[in-house]
């Protein structure tokens, strides 16, 4: 019979000290790792905070350092505010660098921004091919309007060969996530 004796498992006072040493040096990466992650959640919704009062600038402080960090929420809303010159100076290139950046990331809202940036020309070369690949990554996301797009453009053969059946099964997919000009779309 295979037992556990107590005996086995007694220490004497230095191999006790070093294997203490062994498991809080282990635990440490991931003590760190959380309160990292804790920190990041308490500056972003600060920001948040300061961003639904209107105070932009506190907004900026908190969400740029986090945003250089690859924080991807903190990215897309800095996106937001550089796009609508709220609390700094607007700047569509910035913004979109700040999108891509969170795109990158699979932040289906800052992906959407992406492709209507692209489908637009706002801030680059205007590509619609390349707009509607950023709307289905978002779609996949569950963005409403993100699922529309790609219908639109199968529909109206914008960026990609005109497909109706593609172009209902977006408006469906649209429809379903709530997009309410779908609706009507998907009866073509």
């Amino acid at each position: 019979m295979v037992g556990c004796r107590w005996e086995t498992w007694r220490f004497n006072a230095v191999q006790l000290a070093v294997l203490l040493l062994a498991v809080s040096t282990a635990a440490a990466p991931l003590t760190s790792c959380t309160a990292a992650a804790d920190d990041a959640k308490i500056a972003f919704d600060a920001g948040m905070t300061a961003a639904r009062a209107g105070d932009f600038e506190a907004a900026r402080v908190a969400w740029a350092p986090l945003a250089g960090a690859g924080h991807a929420p903190a990215q897309y809303n800095l996106g937001l505010m550089y796009e609508q010159g709220a609390g700094v100076e607007q700047n569509i290139a910035v913004a979109l660098d700040l999108y891509r950046a969170a795109a990158e990331q699979d932040h289906g809202l800052a992906q959407y921004r992406v492709g209507q940036a692209l489908q637009r020309g706002n801030g680059v070369v205007a590509d619609p091919a390349a707009a509607v690949a950023w709307f289905a990554r978002s779609a996949e996301f569950g963005v409403p309007g993100a699922a529309y797009e790609p219908g639109y453009a199968h529909h109206e053969g914008e960026g990609v060969a005109p497909d109706l059946t593609e172009a209902l099964r977006w408006f469906w997919i649209a429809a379903r996530l709530g997009y309410p000009d779908a609706i009507p779309a998907r009866n073509y």
